[in-house]
């Protein structure tokens, strides 16, 4: 089965995005899911962050702020559907 989280990626070093960082590494340990994915807010640090989830696939799909945010998430969940 395929999960996919939607959070702010990387995570700063307080907020949502440390509680999502946190939650998807628990989830990704569990072994229950054959494939996740992160549709994360838009990478501000230009890829230097690395991706500490193992196999998990991050797609940064919107921005923190942006109006369309909504709509780019439901783009996204499109894209990575098989």
């Amino acid at each position: 089965m395929h999960l996919a989280i939607v959070s702010p990626f990387p995570p700063a070093i307080t907020g949502i995005g440390q509680y999502g960082y946190h939650v998807t590494r628990a989830i990704v340990n569990t072994g229950s899911f054959s494939r996740i994915t992160v549709l994360a807010g838009s990478n501000t640090d230009s890829g230097k962050n690395p991706n500490h989830l193992g196999d998990t696939e991050l797609d940064y799909c919107w921005q923190p702020d942006q109006l369309k945010a909504g709509q780019a998430i439901l783009s996204g969940l499109e894209t990575i559907k098989s």
